[in-house]
């Protein structure tokens, strides 16, 4: 009585295994509750060696799994003997099969198969030892199908796969290791967002001896993306004519290694000599923008209020009462004015009288005017 048992390798194909290698194997039986023992010999011409107590071990109780550890120094033939006896103490017949174990030197050179793959930072690395194999087993990863011919990743590190060759007169096997690396993606830095007097131009560099490729491109307003046909050039630099009012530019460059980085930059075109100073605001308006002074403005391509203070070099504010005495001052970076004096006071609705003073470029400009609290 008694099912013949079906030895099965949980990771390999049958009938191939490589030298020096843990291989986990296993059987069912009648109704999965026989005992079972196994026997493994080494076949040599007409030798036959039994090798069982060296490299075999029971990995279950039952006796339906055990792992064996094939010789390093010794491949060839092998055979499986398999004894089942059932829960009602029966003894099924013997099954036997048998099994190549291939030796760990290759016969072929390793001049053809690749140690490394490197890819861009971001991108997938896939490592493919190549089509010239029969038999691929990566070791230690967590790829879904670890018999697959290639492996991919999106980390750094070595990886190893156990490779097999069949060149028709022979089958052998070894474990080859196979860098995956990240290039860093080149970084471009064209400067902060800036403002630039209408009259002005602005030289926008890119270049690095490292780089093979550049591409700007204007951003286009309209349809709201840098856009393929808002290029605007192809050389390590661009000129911004301020006189065009608002821009945002984008570089887009490409290294020796293939890998791609990008930087932009947005160019306000303004007449500083002109700037629209608001002259009346609300500390108490319900819209957060009207509470406070904010100054000095211009317009984007979209209507946007955008202040530009941001942008200067320095900006120093002095206001004073009707009677010309000081009730608020400001200098280096902008405070927003909120309508109170120095001690943080409100002060009545009425015209007060403003002095401004900031430098761009180089060049100061001032302006002098009233600007009204609202209550």
């Amino acid at each position: 009585m008694g099912a013949q048992a079906q030895i099965q390798p949980e990771d390999i194909e049958l009938p191939w295994a490589c030298a020096g290698t843990t291989e986990r194997y296993w059987v069912k039986g009648f109704n999965g509750q026989s005992d079972f023992e196994w026997r493994v010999y080494h076949n040599n011409g007409d030798t036959r060696t039994e090798l069982t107590s060296e490299i075999l071990e029971y990995y279950s109780p039952n006796g339906d799994t055990v792992l064996i550890t094939w010789p390093e120094d010794r491949g060839g033939f092998y055979t499986f003997e398999v004894d089942e006896t059932s829960i009602y103490g029966c003894i099924g017949s013997m099954y036997s099969e048998d099994i190549i174990v291939n030796s760990q030197v290759m016969e072929f050179s390793f001049d053809n198969v690749p140690e490394s793959f490197f890819v861009c930072m971001g991108e997938t690395a896939v490592l493919d030892p190549g089509a010239q194999f029969v038999n691929h087993l990566w070791i230690d990863t967590d790829a879904e199908d670890p018999t697959s011919s290639y492996y991919t990743t999106t980390e750094a590190g070595t990886y190893m796969v156990r490779i097999t060759l069949n060149d028709d007169d022979n089958q052998s096997c070894a474990f080859h290791e196979i860098e995956a690396g990240f290039w860093e993606l080149p970084t471009v830095d064209l400067g902060p967002d800036t403002a630039l007097n209408l009259a002005e131009d602005l030289v926008l560099d890119a270049y690095n001896p490292d780089f093979d490729f550049y591409k700007w491109y204007q951003y286009n307003f309209s349809l709201g993306e840098f856009a393929e046909d808002t290029y605007v050039g192809s050389s390590p630099t661009y000129t911004v004519d301020a006189g065009m009012g608002t821009q945002w530019i984008s570089v887009v460059v490409i290294d020796k290694n293939g890998c791609m980085g990008s930087d932009s930059v947005r160019i306000e075109g303004v007449d500083f000599g002109n700037l629209r100073i608001p002259s009346a605001f609300i500390p108490a308006s319900p819209v957060a923008e009207n509470r406070v002074w904010l100054f000095p403005v211009t317009r984007d391509e979209e209507g946007v209020r955008m202040p530009l203070y941001h942008l200067f070099d320095d900006i120093e504010v002095r206001v004073f009462n009707r009677w010309g005495s000081p009730v608020f001052h400001s200098s280096g970076t902008y405070v927003p004015w909120d309508g109170t004096d120095g001690k943080g006071n409100p002060l009545p609705m009425d015209s007060y009288h403003y002095i401004i003073r900031f430098k761009i470029s180089g060049k100061v400009y001032n302006y002098k005017g009233s600007v009204t609290i609202i209550r």
